[in-house]
């Protein structure tokens, strides 16, 4: 495999976890910029370069998944709180609702991949993954994106002193769903703990989404 086509795809793969979440981010809070749209926009651009080079030299290197996904989310809530002007609580909640959907993209996408392609080998394993991804974007993401564009905005009518403890709800979830995203990802070879792990992240999330 050419050095280029590597890139490229890595950069894909990349480019499908990270930028949804970044756009509906900062969606919701288009109106509480403390830049313009143009730097906002430059600073996204420059953020998602970031995490294509984050996950291909931990790729390129074999590092352990946890450590990109760690590194990717720091960056992630750093951007977000960097170019939002808005209540720490009412940002902190808005990400972890997305990086929880996030999670949930990645368990589902991951075992549809381990039923599908698993006997693919490995020059394979980051285009099927990719499309595994883009199908569960297609049915969990969008799905998203419309309900935050008509109803999920800046303007929540929650008054500003609940925010100091409302964003813990979601970080709950989230702590939950990583550890077991990382706890299934190290056991993909077992049918039973892959399908345990998906039911009981699909399960977690629906309960954070509702609650």
């Amino acid at each position: 495999m050419s050095s280029f086509h590597h890139a490229l795809e890595i950069s894909v793969y990349s480019l499908l976890h990270i930028l949804p979440y970044l756009s509906l981010a900062v969606y919701c809070f288009r109106r509480h910029l403390r830049f313009s749209k143009a730097i906002t926009d430059l600073c996204s651009v420059v953020m998602c370069i970031l995490q294509v080079c984050l996950v291909y030299f931990s790729i390129s290197l074999s590092l352990p998944p946890v450590v990109p996904n760690l590194t990717c989310l720091f960056l992630y809530i750093v951007f977000v709180l960097a170019v939002v002007k808005e209540r720490l609580g009412k940002v902190l909640f808005v990400l972890f609702v997305f990086i929880n959907v996030a999670i949930l993209v990645m368990t589902v996408s991951a075992c549809m991949h381990t039923f599908l392609f698993s006997s693919l080998g490995d020059g394979c394993r980051i285009w099927t993954l990719v499309v595994c991804i883009l199908v569960c974007h297609l049915a969990l993401t969008f799905p998203l994106t419309f309900y935050v564009r008509k109803y999920f905005t800046s303007s929540l009518p929650i008054q500003g002193t609940a925010w100091l403890y409302l964003w813990s709800i979601p970080a709950i979830f989230f702590f939950i769903g990583f550890a077991h995203l990382h706890f299934y990802l190290s056991y993909l070879h077992n049918t039973a703990l892959v399908l345990y792990n998906t039911g009981f992240l699909i399960v977690l999330n629906l309960f954070a989404f509702v609650i």
